[in-house]
């Protein structure tokens, strides 16, 4: 009895091994960062990670978007050509620059065009590493409204001197009228004042 138990057992044992042994581990995910993560379109990041390739070959990325429903980026491929075979060390390390385009190629048939603003992805291959990007909307710089550059005012420029004052310009005529008369009157109520007075005859 105790030899067929030990028979059974064995041949078990010589059936489930192999089949365990058969099925894939879960691949050891790697680490990937970009700095920064966020940017128009010409922002140079900086890639850096550790784990995302195949040991003892170098590191493989891609930007864009595979049409996750979680990107709101334009569906498409760039940078196969500029940052793949990453020189990487021995550990698994490696740190590059990239720059974000401004076209995408089209990923297995879809999307393709101008990079709008939204959310993509950076990405390994093989696919151990992932990290995010975000595009912003480009800066657009203000132009300069036709007549809005004001010149200096020159103090020989007519009204210079009552622009400081805060009188409106054109009031130069009624204020030089308004001085002229008071001088006047000053002029006569001096006069009479220095008038001799005629005394009385006794």
């Amino acid at each position: 009895m105790i030899i067929k138990l030990s028979v059974i057992a064995l041949t078990l044992m010589a059936v489930i091994l192999p089949v365990a042994r058969s099925q894939p581990l879960d691949a050891q995910q790697g680490q990937l960062t970009v700095t920064p993560n966020r940017g128009p379109v010409g922002t140079q990041v900086t890639l850096e990670g550790t784990g995302c390739n195949n040991p003892g070959q170098s590191t493989s990325l891609f930007f864009g978007s595979q049409g996750e429903t979680s990107l709101t980026g334009t569906v498409g491929t760039a940078g196969s050509g500029d940052i793949s075979q990453i020189p990487t060390d021995s550990q698994g390390h490696f740190r590059t620059t990239f720059t974000i385009p401004a076209q995408l190629e089209t990923y297995q048939g879809r999307g393709g065009g101008p990079v709008a603003p939204g959310t993509y992805n950076f990405y390994s291959s093989p696919p151990l590493c992932i990290t995010g990007f975000t595009v912003t909307p480009a800066s657009a710089s203000t132009p300069a409204t036709p007549g809005s550059t004001q010149l200096p005012n020159t103090g020989g420029s007519p009204g210079g001197d009552l622009s400081r004052l805060g009188l409106p310009q054109g009031s130069i005529p009624a204020v030089a009228v308004g001085m002229g008369l008071l001088l006047l009157g000053a002029a006569l109520v001096g006069t009479s004042l220095l008038r001799p007075r005629c005394q009385p005859q006794p």
